[in-house]
C-alpha cells in the first residue's frame, strides 16, 4: 500500500523567504522567514483537506524533487517518511511522483542520505530536529490527519 496524494507548493526548494496564500489579496504573498536565512532543502507545502492540530492547518510536506517546485503548484507526491518534531508540528517527507530521479523511491531507506542529511542540517539551525519514521507511519499519520478533517 502506497500513499499518494496531491500536495500544495509554497515555498521551492532553496528559497529563503516563506510564502502563503492570502484570501485578501488573492494571491501569495512573501515574508522573510521568521527561523532561519537558509535555503529550503527541500519543496515545502501542505497536504489539502488534511488537518495538524499541533498548528491547527494542513499537515505539512516536505517534497523532494530533482528541481524546485513553483510557489502554487500542485502536484501528485508519495509519502515515504515522516519525522516527528519536538512540538508535535510533524512533517511528512514524499517524493514527486513524477520525478525522474527520485520517482522510483517508495520506502523511506530508499531516500538518499544527503536528502535526509539536507532537512536535519536546516531544522538544527532553529531547533531540534526531532525523530525520523519510515513510510508505514507516515502514510498512518496522513490518514489520521484526513479523518481528523471529516
Amino acid at each position: 500500500m502506497t500513499t499518494e496524494t496531491m500536495a500544495v507548493i509554497e515555498d521551492p526548494r532553496g528559497s529563503t523567504v516563506r510564502h502563503h496564500w492570502s484570501d485578501e489579496e488573492q494571491g501569495w504573498v512573501e515574508k522573510p522567514h521568521p527561523h532561519t536565512s537558509q535555503p529550503w532543502p527541500a519543496n515545502y507545502g501542505y497536504i489539502p483537506e488534511t488537518w495538524n492540530p499541533a498548528d491547527e492547518d494542513a499537515l505539512d510536506v516536505l517534497v523532494i524533487s530533482t528541481d524546485p517546485l513553483e510557489t502554487g503548484s500542485e502536484v501528485n507526491v508519495r509519502a515515504v517518511g515522516l519525522l516527528l518534531r519536538p512540538d508535535g508540528d510533524d512533517k511528512i517527507i514524499a517524493i514527486l511522483i513524477e520525478d525522474p530521479i527520485f520517482g522510483a523511491i517508495y520506502r523511506f531507506q530508499d531516500v538518499p542520505a544527503e536528502q535526509i542529511q539536507l532537512i536535519e542540517e536546516w531544522f538544527t539551525e532553529w531547533s531540534q530536529v526531532g525523530q525520523w519514521r519510515d513510510e508505514t507511519l507516515a502514510r498512518a499519520r496522513i490518514e489520521k490527519a484526513w479523518k481528523r478533517n471529516d
